[in-house]
């Protein structure tokens, strides 16, 4: 083993001079062998990333991603699959790794197959690292504040809209009752005025399920995925069948959100693409894990076809990655479509401030 690591001067697969190069890059570049996981050529800006001397890195070599990342997020540098990648294909990937002076930072991966074997299995690779440790905290505090506004609206529509609604229908149902039968014409017009108050109250309840149901903050994800399956039923839209092994009672408030909202926008694909009206929904919990899953057995997709711009895949996708989890969708054209979450059920340590965060605090 040699005792002092190699640079990138001293590897005949590269010009003298090429780390130079890497060393105009904005972010921290790099070249590596995948065979023995060695750096073969760097730029030194991982001083400016992450405290450290390039010298340090070098020895390590793509092992000194592993070391350095904390260990709730090592299953994504291992779950990078090269040999699966196609031509051009960039293996993305956040993680949070140590800087030197002690902080979790988060680091975005970015790489590409540059070489192959002759027998086609991936030997080298060009990778970027970049700090978005800035961009992560700007991400958690616009979620903080969106879903502190859709509660507020909730708040808002029950306690004034809908009550309100709901005030006008007892008096109505008063006057009505007040009413003999020589004011038949009277009592049909009020009758029809009662129908009409009754579907904005629940034209109401309906946009408060949207925004945020207050059940969520009363009794948990698992009561507000109950009642949401009832309302599906009640509006007779879908045919929902619910079913849960998990063994938490609450979970963080902002988690508890998102997993409503993954489960409530996975419905309303279904609604809309899957061309049935039964759906299955499986929340699990492995360990620290939470597995949320929603089943159809409908028209299917292709998913090589879905185009960046399928909002409602893409929120989910991205939904789990903003709270460290993951997202797939097994689709078959012609026999359904398996939408399947991971998510950690302890919130990272940079979202626990937020997610503590109440109205009015």
């Amino acid at each position: 083993m040699d005792s002092e690591p190699r640079t990138s001067h001293e590897t005949a697969d590269f010009p003298s001079g090429f780390d130079v190069l890497l060393d105009q890059f904005p972010v921290f570049s790099y070249i590596a062998n995948l065979t023995d996981k060695r750096i073969l050529c760097a730029g030194r800006r991982v001083a400016d990333l992450l405290g450290y001397d390039l010298s340090e890195v070098l020895r390590q070599g793509l092992r000194f991603f592993e070391s350095h990342t904390h260990p709730s997020d090592i299953g994504r540098h291992r779950d990078c699959d090269y040999a699966a990648l196609a031509p051009r294909e960039v293996a993305d990937r956040e993680c949070r790794i140590m800087h030197r002076d002690g902080r979790w930072r988060w680091v975005r991966r970015q790489e590409v197959v540059t070489r192959v074997s002759e027998t086609g299995v991936p030997t080298q690779i060009l990778g970027i690292a970049e700090d978005v440790t800035d961009r992560k905290l700007s991400e958690r505090h616009l979620v903080r504040h969106h879903e502190r506004l859709l509660q507020l609206l909730a708040y808002d529509i029950h306690d004034g809209l809908v009550q309100d609604i709901v005030g006008a229908q007892m008096a109505l149902e008063s006057v009505i009752e007040s009413l003999d039968a020589t004011q038949a014409d009277c009592v049909q017009e009020l009758i029809l005025l009662r129908g009409l108050l009754r579907k904005a109250i629940g034209e109401g309840r309906r946009m408060i399920t949207t925004l945020r149901p207050m059940i969520i903050d009363e009794m948990g994800v698992v009561e507000a995925i109950h009642y949401l399956v009832a309302e599906e039923e009640a509006t007779q839209r879908l045919n929902v069948t619910f079913s849960h092994t998990v063994q938490f009672d609450r979970l963080a408030p902002m988690l508890e959100g998102i997993v409503f909202r993954i489960v409530q926008e996975s419905l309303n694909n279904v609604r809309r693409h899957a061309e049935v009206h039964d759906a299955e929904v499986r929340l699990q919990q492995i360990d620290s894990i939470l597995l949320i899953e929603v089943e159809d057995r409908g028209v299917g997709f292709d998913p090589a076809q879905i185009k960046d711009h399928h909002f409602g895949l893409e929120g989910i996708r991205e939904r789990a990655r903003l709270f460290g989890g993951k997202a797939s969708f097994n689709s078959v054209v012609g026999q359904g479509t398996i939408v399947s979450v991971k998510l950690p059920i302890e919130l990272p340590p940079e979202w626990q401030d937020v997610s503590s965060t109440t109205i009015g605090g």
